[in-house]
């Protein structure tokens, strides 16, 4: 929930009020409807507070969500990155620049196998 919304739950109320309500109160939940229904769903069971009733980490590899992810390695390590960027540097909100990925570039070959391409510039944390 921190990456995706760029703040913890409970982040406005001091540590300890925080520490104590998290037991008493239904898991947060993504303030925005902007994220995929398999997004959310996967949160919402990440932060099952019932063991007996939350997937363990085998299964929630299963999950759709993952399942959708993988093979694009690239993608998650750029938001990891540009996560980790918008922490340090906390005045700039823009994203670090990226290659793009395999993915993307096989998207855009097919697409426009004729235009001229950019080259694009990549920034290293």
């Amino acid at each position: 929930i921190e990456m995706a919304q760029g703040e913890p739950p409970h982040y406005d109320l001091p540590p300890m009020k925080a520490l104590f309500l998290i037991p008493s109160v239904p898991p947060p939940k993504l303030k925005s409807e902007k994220w995929s229904a398999e997004f959310r769903h996967f949160i919402e069971q990440c932060l099952c507070k019932n063991p007996l009733k939350r997937p363990s980490s085998v299964e929630l590899t299963q999950h759709p969500f993952i399942k959708r992810g993988e093979g694009r390695s690239n993608e998650i390590k750029e938001l990891v990155q540009n996560y980790l960027h918008r922490v340090a540097n906390p005045k700039q909100s823009a994203p670090i620049a990226r290659e793009p990925s395999q993915h993307e570039s096989e998207e855009s070959q097919s697409t426009s196998a004729n235009s001229p391409s950019i080259p694009s510039t990549t920034t290293t944390t």
